[in-house]
């Protein structure tokens, strides 16, 4: 994945996160255009100087992905901020190599 970067913003691909939010396109882009997503950047300072950090907040994630200074994802994580809608099958928090971050109870 990458993040591309053209004249100082950030250009994400909706197809690449909107599965990370449990979305589909179309309902990501609704609920961003509705300021139910919010985006922090982060530049990097001392030792991480040249890199960025994403974070994007839905209702029921926040996804934070860690970028070299040319756009190209370091670092993923994906963190449950609410409870798993009924029926789900795993209430956990899990980071994009599958380990848990934290449990919601």
């Amino acid at each position: 994945m990458r993040i591309v970067i053209e004249n100082g913003h950030l250009v994400i691909d909706a197809a690449e996160i909107a599965p990370l939010l449990d979305l589909d396109v179309a309902g990501f882009r609704q609920m961003m255009g509705a300021g139910h997503i919010l985006t922090r950047t982060e530049r990097g300072e001392g030792d991480d100087e040249g890199n960025l950090r994403l974070t994007l907040t839905s209702p029921m994630w926040r996804l934070r992905l860690t970028c070299a200074g040319d756009g190209e994802v370091l670092k993923r994580s994906r963190v449950r901020l609410t409870a798993a809608p009924t029926g789900s099958p795993s209430r956990s928090a899990r980071d994009s190599d599958g380990s848990t971050r934290g449990t919601l109870g």
